[in-house]
């Protein structure tokens, strides 16, 4: 019985990646000026720009703010599901030596890799942006960066930690309390 939750918890893991992963990349090739030029032939996507002011300062440094925090905290999650692959309880050895764990850990790091990745392609874009801005300072005006053809990398880092930590509760269940216990 326990082989077989500790199977269904690696499938569910691995469906949870397959589906997350496959909506980023459709998203990502209608949505980047390079790819929807050269992909699929549709005309540049061009962002709207709005006035800039403390106020649009404030809520960009806020939500580069809370990016840099799901950051950190996506480097703890990471260092404790590596910490997966050295011991368990009483013991110095390997736990994820059997296969559900092992699709679970995959699934599980490659979403945390993703959101590393959705943050530091977030945080390329805004500066990106924040230069364009400073080219013409007179006009007081910078691109929306709370457009959805900017924000979904910030919404996709979100959703791949999140969807990354539950991956890793799932790992750590399977690994401690259903491998543990069916021994």
């Amino acid at each position: 019985m326990r082989k077989t939750l500790r199977w269904l918890l690696a499938l569910i893991c691995a469906s949870v990646f397959l589906y997350i992963t496959s909506r980023t990349v459709t998203r990502y090739l209608t949505t980047s000026t390079f790819m929807s030029q050269y992909v699929t032939q549709t005309e540049r996507v061009l962002i709207p720009g709005k006035p800039y002011n403390d106020l649009t300062d404030g809520g960009i440094q806020a939500r580069l703010t809370l990016s840099t925090n799901l950051f950190q905290v996506t480097l703890l999650i990471t260092a404790a599901v590596a910490g997966l692959l050295i011991a368990k309880d009483g013991e110095a050895g390997f736990v994820l030596t059997g296969a559900p764990e092992l699709i679970m850990f995959l699934c599980t790091g490659l979403l945390l890799l993703l959101s590393f990745v959705s943050h530091a392609l977030y945080l390329n874009e805004i500066s990106y942006l924040y230069a364009l801005a400073g080219e013409h300072p007179e006009l007081g005006r910078i691109p929306d960066v709370s457009n959805e053809n900017i924000n979904f990398l910030f919404n996709y880092q979100l959703l791949y930690f999140v969807a990354g930590a539950a991956l890793a509760l799932m790992t750590f269940f399977s690994a401690h309390q259903l491998k543990g216990g069916g021994r």
